[in-house]
């Protein structure tokens, strides 16, 4: 690796290394079909040739140039087994700030139960001579290397993985932390004891800027390795004899951070947990926004509860691979050997960390479960709230009936007005005939009726009229009120799963005179009321209302009418019932899927 940049701070340098290495090491979940998928994407069986990578998605695949704007690398396969691991070479090329010219060429390996390790040589970096390098320069090109490694490795994860990691990190992935080993042969300052560097100043400070805080200190052959929480650092002019324990202790280290991140979202979603009870209690005094609200949180958590599940059983099978594979050093090496102690050393951290895989699995079945009795809490609110809402249509649709007889009333009432000026008419008929207004050519009438029989005849006349017009007002008064008065409605609480889409195919094909929709967060609640059509075999019915759940393919309520006092209103209902079912109302077992 060759940076060449514009470094132009003023630094206290103290440490520097001699020929240094750098491996960031980090867990993956992986297993042996994502590994096969993954040689499958970089082509390995044609390693020779190399491709470019990169997450970017081709929005013109028609076009024969794809242009990245400079966000690739390139990966050339070194070795591989379809489903075991695979080793390449990569060659970034990433943008970077101005005046800042770096190559990086990478070497990677990543195996089936997610161990992936990245390493370079820094060649040259600017302000450097003889291949030693500041703690302070390194910090930034560690900075750089963690990044651009994760945009790298991202863009051949799928997105299943991606899925994963974007959970533990918090949509964050890109940033996530690697385990970080730096190997060099030389280092600039020798105190005389290891505990000499622990001086709380600047030795210190500058070794924690790159590992984290420092633990420990050792003497090893002729140099040192400095132990932090996020990292180590090797100094020996034979590192070569130490790789191979440095990256298996790495691995494990690497585990352990990882580990850190997945129970920190545990935890996260637990303390989330707790703020939705509260959502649920403003939900029991009402509030149907944080109903939804907590809904949605529970089958969001629950997802993530399934998948963080599936992540611990890669980190089981994982851990048991990797315990596995340490088993397997030579036998012949003597129990004092400085290599078989540290592998004793990382198989007995691996045996914690295990301990808190099973630790943290107790926690996830008491997360599952709370979600599980959190949604069914909330099921049985929504199910309240419904009834509520079912009782509120039905109280709504009863007075609808009773204005609605009021208005039939008052129509009568108008009936009957006209009907007695219509007997106004005829006495100002009668008045005529009488003289009471003046006709000059009806003489004749007015001599009869100017006699005693005439009088007479008027007044039986006016009687009879009016006994007449008294009793057809009476029989047609009782007639409109029979009309008017005597009509059955019924109310029916369905509380069915229905197809929206056979539903409302259903209403249009009848005649809508009334259609209203409520939104209450997430829900569409529709009233629709309509008129059935008139046909021999059908009940004589004035109208039908349904209401329903749109969003939640739910039928709520189904009200009707009829004029018809000897009708049954059970066999009105069921034969309603029977019409939707023949329209796949409620027989349509996949319309959730239609719809």
């Amino acid at each position: 690796m060759t940076t060449v940049g514009n470094l132009g701070d003023v630094l206290t340098e103290v440490i520097k290394l001699k020929n240094v290495k750098i491996a960031l090491i980090e867990w993956l979940p992986f297993d042996r079909n994502q590994l096969s998928a993954l040689n499958i994407k970089l082509d390995s069986l044609h390693r020779r040739r190399g491709h470019i990578v990169t997450a970017l998605k081709d929005d013109s695949p028609e076009e024969l140039i794809f242009k990245d704007s400079g966000v690739s690398c390139k990966v050339v396969v070194k070795d591989f087994q379809p489903s075991e691991y695979v080793s390449f070479q990569a060659s970034l090329n990433f943008p970077e700030d101005e005046g800042i010219v770096q190559n990086e060429e990478l070497s990677g390996n990543i195996n089936s139960w997610g161990r992936v390790v990245y390493g370079a040589d820094i060649v040259e970096v600017e302000n450097s001579s003889n291949g030693w390098v500041s703690l302070d320069v390194l910090t930034r090109i560690i900075v750089d290397l963690t990044m651009d490694t994760s945009q790298m490795i991202d863009s051949l994860l799928t997105e299943y993985q991606r899925n994963l990691l974007d959970l533990v990190f918090m949509d964050e992935s890109s940033k996530r932390s690697k385990y970080l080993l730096i190997m060099a042969e030389d280092i600039s300052v020798r105190p005389r004891n290891p505990e000499d560097f622990l001086d709380g100043e600047d030795l210190q400070n500058e070794i924690e800027q790159v590992i984290g805080v420092l633990h420990k200190v050792e003497k090893i052959d002729d140099g040192y390795i400095f132990r932090g929480n996020t990292g180590q650092i090797a100094i020996s002019n034979h590192i070569d004899d130490f790789e191979k324990p440095l990256l298996e202790r790495g691995f494990s280290s690497a585990i352990k951070l990882f580990l850190d991140d997945y129970s920190s979202i545990i935890w996260h979603l637990w303390d989330e947990s707790r703020l939705i009870e509260k959502d649920i209690d403003k939900a029991l005094l009402g509030d149907i926004t944080s109903l939804t609200k907590a809904q949605n949180w529970i089958a969001r958590a629950s997802s993530d509860a399934i998948m963080l599940g599936d992540i611990l059983s890669y980190l089981r099978d994982s851990i048991f691979n990797f315990v596995e594979d340490l088993t397997e050093n030579d036998p012949s090496k003597l129990n004092d050997d400085p290599l078989l102690i540290e592998l004793k050393q990382i198989m007995n951290d691996s045996q914690i960390t295990t301990k808190r895989v099973n630790d943290t699995q107790k926690v996830i079945h008491g997360l599952e479960s709370k979600m599980t009795a959190l949604r069914d809490f909330s099921n049985t609110l929504a199910e309240k709230h419904m009834r509520k809402l079912s009782d509120s249509m039905a109280q709504n649709t009863k007075s609808l009936s009773q204005m609605t007889e009021s208005n039939n009333r008052a129509s009568d009432a108008l009936s009957i007005i006209e009907l007695i000026l219509a007997g106004s008419v005829i006495i100002d008929i009668v008045l005529v005939l009488v003289g009471e207004y003046a006709i000059p050519d009806w003489t004749w009438l007015g001599q009869l009726f100017s006699s005693g029989v005439g009088n007479l005849l008027i007044m039986l006349i006016t009687v009879s009229l009016w006994i007449g017009v008294f009793v057809f007002l009476r029989l047609s008064k009782r007639k409109l009120e029979s009309t008017a008065v005597k009509r059955q409605l019924s109310t029916n609480v369905i509380g069915r799963r229905c197809n929206v889409a056979a539903l409302e195919l259903f209403i249009e094909e009848r005649n809508i005179t009334l259609k209203s929709t409520d939104r209450e967060g997430d829900s569409r609640i529709v009233t629709v009321t309509c008129e059935p059509p008139s046909k021999k075999d059908q009940p004589d019915l004035d109208y039908i209302t349904l209401l329903y759940d749109a969003s939640e393919h739910f039928l709520i309520q189904m009200d009707f009418e009829t004029p018809d006092m000897s009708l049954d209103l059970d066999q009105c209902y069921n034969h309603i019932l029977k019409e939707m079912e023949k329209a796949g109302i409620f027989n349509d077992l996949n319309f959730e899927k239609s719809c």
